[in-house]
């Protein structure tokens, strides 16, 4: 197994639950150093199979190998259960949530996992003829599929993932699996404005369900910010209506949703001012429709964190959001931060940004900027980390939720005295 982390731990598990390679299961991990694989790669190819962990990359595995997914979707078409697979650059995690909380509502049995929840061979002992499984599935799991789900949902295709992919056009070939070996009996959910998703459908079998901007804007999620979030309520709700859901479940499901951790999530509200966490917003786009929804929903942004790993992508677009929206300060981190400064420093004047070493630098010093009814965001564009080299760069965070939880507790911190408001 190369991998030890949720996805290695869990094919251990399935491993000794059905007594599979207990001759000799051998793990190895990204983090031993350069030479992890030599203990795998020295066995005879007639001896061995490799099992990757989908946050391998796939070049780092110089021999065949297999996934935990793909071993998945073979036992679940062999018991014939239908897999409903949620993917898209951004909004999967919500939509998969969504979907998952309707069939709850409705009292329809399913599973509920991969990338978000438990891991997918966690799953096959509930897996039977006709039982649903919801599965959000990133472009690191699809990257090996040779079988699709029997509903497919994708939220949006935008620019990320490039150190691991190589390319966009790597990327989408990534993505494009989710769709690419469905059925005349299979149902694939798009934006009616994702062209590039509605031709990767159009060249199959299945079924296109498309959802309409008319249809989207009148979708009704009152805890959700943002129009993208209205969007994302909408294809789940498209979803479920395949599945069977009845409009009162959808219905009362959208009006009570909760946000995830990191995704436009309310962390606090102190001396007036408020506080949003939407570290999950690590693609320039994402940081772009969260200050959109803040301001929307807001009136204005009134401090901002901005930045993280340069991946490469064009952060010009997040540049002229953050110059268009006009925050009374801009904290910037990471490796991007120069970047950016150079970017947005004379334009915003008199309002101003500066550079941060530290999530709780960054937020004491939005506080100093910021007054009562004011929001501060964090909404970076960038990743906390990168997979390509493994190293953990100038933004310090292994993963957006260690990021967002170092903005919830600088949110929470009284910086005048040092210890938590009561």
């Amino acid at each position: 197994m190369v991998g030890a982390g949720r996805e290695g731990r869990s094919f251990q598990a399935f491993c000794e639950r059905f007594q599979l390679g207990h001759k000799s299961l051998t793990v190895v991990d990204q983090l031993s150093g350069q030479s992890y694989l030599e203990p795998v790669l020295q066995v005879p190819v007639s001896d061995r199979i490799i099992v990757k962990s989908s946050g391998v990359p796939p070049i780092a595995i110089p021999a065949v190998y297999t996934t935990p997914t793909v071993l998945f979707f073979e036992i679940a078409r062999q018991c014939q259960a239908r897999i409903v697979g949620v993917t898209g650059t951004k909004g999967k995690s919500t939509t998969t949530a969504l979907i998952h909380a309707m069939l709850l509502e409705e009292g329809i049995e399913h599973d509920f996992g991969g990338n978000i929840g438990i891991p997918m061979l966690d799953l096959i002992d509930q897996i039977k003829p006709g039982r649903i499984a919801i599965l959000e599935l990133s472009s690191f799991m699809l990257h090996e599929l040779r079988i699709s789900p029997n509903l497919s949902v994708i939220t949006n295709i935008l620019v990320d993932h490039l150190d691991m992919h190589g390319s966009m056009q790597n990327y989408h070939e990534a993505k494009r699996n989710i769709v690419r070996f469905q059925g005349a009996s299979d149902f694939a959910v798009c934006l009616d404005s994702c062209s590039i998703v509605k031709e990767w459908i159009n060249l199959t079998p299945a079924q296109l369900r498309t959802v309409s901007n008319l249809v989207w804007q009148s979708t009704k999620a009152p805890t959700l910010l943002g129009s993208h979030n209205q969007q994302l309520a909408a294809l789940a709700r498209e979803a479920a209506n395949i599945l069977g859901v009845s409009t009162a479940a959808m219905d009362r499901v959208l009006g009570s949703f909760r946000p995830l951790p990191h995704r436009l999530e309310f962390v606090g509200k102190r001396r007036g001012i408020i506080y949003i966490n939407d570290s999950i917003a690590s693609q320039p786009d994402a940081a772009i429709a969260g200050i959109l929804a803040v301001q929307e929903r807001f009136g204005g942004v009134g401090g901002l964190i901005v930045g993280g790993v340069d991946r490469g992508n064009d952060l010009g677009p997040l540049a002229q959001a953050i110059v268009a929206a006009s925050p009374k300060a801009v904290a910037l981190i990471g490796d991007t931060a120069d970047l950016l400064l150079e970017r947005i420093r004379e334009p915003l004047l008199p309002r101003c940004a500066e550079k941060k070493s530290s999530m709780g630098d960054a937020v004491a010093w939005l506080e100093e900027n910021c007054s009562a009814g004011d929001v501060i965001l964090l909404a970076p564009g960038c990743p906390s980390y990168s997979l390509s080299g493994g190293r953990r760069s100038n933004s310090a965070w292994k993963n957006y939720e260690e990021r967002g939880q170092a903005f919830r507790a600088a949110a929470q911190q009284d910086h005048s005295s040092g210890t938590l408001p009561l």
